[in-house]
């Protein structure tokens, strides 16, 4: 186990690190629980949760979080390695809804101020406590707010870890980014989209 805790952290210390605070936020709803694949017994809310665990030492400090029916703050300790970070943010039971509106709920609440916020989850999303079939309280309302009322200058990276392909935020915000699927390059490519769009492309074309 500790030699496994080794290989992961040192197996990130390639992809690019981010500045300033990130928000982490992955979904632990009922239905984060299927397989990944027919053949597999790993499950959307594992990558999940390995990936937010991952994104957590990507940055310059962090604030993790978990939702579900209800949302739950993650304490991570400094010296806590990403396996151990994952299978607390795993173990963490939050109820079967997919509130996914309470993570920013969380922020706007607290007056947290933040460069970018990272949502895993495979946003089948929807608002439990409204009687109107659950079209209540959403992310793309809570995120206007966020930068209405905190900060207007913050990223939304919202990924659909399951392909379904459904989307619960704003597709024509332009601080706002949508990737489907998942491997460890969707993290390398935070810093790039977050920079000058004609720099980046120039880095690509010279192989960089």
């Amino acid at each position: 186990m500790a030699a496994l805790e080794d290989a992961m952290d040192i197996s990130i210390q390639n992809i690019p690190k981010t500045d300033g605070i990130t928000a982490v936020f992955t979904d632990n709803s009922g239905s984060m629980d299927n397989y990944v694949s027919e053949k597999s017994k790993v499950t959307n809310r594992m990558v999940g949760a390995i990936l937010g665990a991952i994104a957590t030492k990507l940055t310059e400090k962090s604030i993790s979080g978990v939702f579900g029916e209800t949302f739950q703050n993650l304490n991570y300790s400094a010296r806590s390695s990403i396996l151990e970070r994952a299978i607390k943010a795993d173990n963490t039971n939050v109820g079967m809804s997919t509130n996914a509106y309470l993570a920013l709920d969380y922020l706007l609440y607290n007056k947290i101020k933040v460069d970018r916020i990272l949502l895993f989850s495979d946003m089948q999303c929807y608002d439990s406590d409204n009687k109107y079939y659950g079209y209540g309280n959403s992310i793309s309302e809570q995120w206007n707010k966020y930068k209405k009322e905190i900060n207007p200058n913050c990223y939304l990276y919202s990924f659909d870890l399951a392909g379904y392909g459904t989307s619960q935020v704003p597709q024509g915000d332009p601080k706002v980014l949508l990737i489907a699927g998942w491997s460890e390059n969707i993290l390398k490519y935070i810093p790039y989209f977050e920079r000058d769009s004609k720099t980046v492309i120039q880095e690509i074309r010279n192989g960089e």
